[in-house]
């Protein structure tokens, strides 16, 4: 995945591992088999990912805002990119902000504290 890639660019895994109290970098990812059962990598690939999915459906949500405009063009691509139609979009939202409002509350606070 290019966004773990460009994550470890400049990356200091040893320095990074005795901040966090871990006299090396292998033992740190030892750690993180023992004890989460994952290596680090797939940390790192399941943190994108959950970073991801975060600022799709926050831009779910902006496209949504977008949409229930006042009509210009601007308004009118919106409509179309969010529901294919011409209409202003109506509740029930169908997108994945308002689906992570529903049934995952608890981790959308969570992303929207850490990531505004």
């Amino acid at each position: 995945m290019e966004l773990t890639w460009r994550l470890r660019e400049d990356f200091d895994l040893e320095g990074w591992a005795v901040r966090a109290g871990f006299a090396s970098g292998g033992r740190l990812k030892r750690a993180c088999v023992n004890v989460l059962g994952r290596s680090l990598r797939a940390l790192e690939r399941a943190l994108a990912a959950e970073v991801v999915r975060y600022y799709l459906c926050a831009e779910d949500k902006v496209l949504r805002q977008v949409a229930c405009g006042s009509d210009s063009a601007r308004v009118a691509r919106a409509r179309w990119a969010y529901n294919e139609s011409e209409d202003p979009p109506t509740e029930p939202f169908l997108d994945e902000w308002s689906k992570a409002e529903e049934l995952a509350r608890d981790w959308l606070e969570k992303m929207r504290a850490a990531f505004g």
